[in-house]
């Protein structure tokens, strides 16, 4: 889908990424592709940094695509992108070739699905204004998922599942999933471990608490002016 502005066109990814996570989406999952040249992705910080905080659906995924313009030959600046995405907490990727934005694009979407963030990548005009043959082979890029990383806590992680995935039919109803006891009380070992007496989807639930925290400072600050 095109975006009014850039602004818009993130904010739409966002929010096609939100409604998977609460269990309202209508399909397994929705995928999108943001791009923006330098002086768009300025304006379009404060949306970058909260939809990678809010995190993405299993089955869905978002890639940014930095127009970087190093030369400034068709820009009003000059202007490398990537800073201001580690700023963001944005993983980025940079091929160095037509035939690597094609592969990477296939990795950041299963990076984008697996770790729950959006995934920025690299696009000089270099590579973008150039003309190749590439391999186009449906099977060219094996991705595997880790089935057996474990966090700095030592807590074993999975690739995120939403809560009423459905299995195949009609769409499953939501229903909260809870402990199967109560959570024990604050020590100096759990106050440590967010996830500590959280349910086995614990993305799921840390993106709801990042999403909360960010609505939380947003009122604050606008209380504050």
């Amino acid at each position: 889908m095109a975006g009014l502005n850039e602004d818009l066109a993130a904010t739409a990814l966002w929010g096609s990424q939100q409604a998977e996570l609460r269990g309202e989406g209508k399909y397994d999952g929705v995928f999108g592709v943001w791009y923006g040249k330098g002086p768009g992705l300025d304006r379009t910080g404060d949306v970058f940094r909260h939809a990678n905080h809010a995190g993405t659906s299993k089955h869905g995924g978002v890639l940014a695509l930095m127009g970087d313009d190093h030369t400034c030959e068709s820009s009003t600046s000059a202007h490398q992108s990537e800073f201001a995405f580690v700023d963001y907490m944005i993983p980025v990727l940079n091929p160095a070739g037509v035939q690597e934005i094609l592969d990477y694009g296939v990795l950041g979407f299963a990076l984008s699905r697996f770790a729950g963030v959006w995934v920025g990548i690299k696009c000089v005009k270099d590579n973008i204004e150039a003309t190749a043959t590439v391999d186009g082979r449906i099977d060219r890029v094996e991705v595997k998922i880790p089935d057996d990383f474990v966090d700095a806590a030592g807590r074993a992680q999975h690739p995120p599942r939403r809560p009423g995935a459905r299995q195949g039919g009609a769409p499953a109803r939501p229903q909260a999933r809870r402990p199967s006891s109560p959570s024990p009380a604050p020590t100096s070992s759990t106050a440590s471990s967010p996830a500590a007496g959280w349910p086995e989807d614990r993305h799921h639930h840390l993106r709801q608490e990042l999403s909360r925290r960010a609505r939380g400072a947003w009122t604050s600050s606008a209380s504050t002016r």
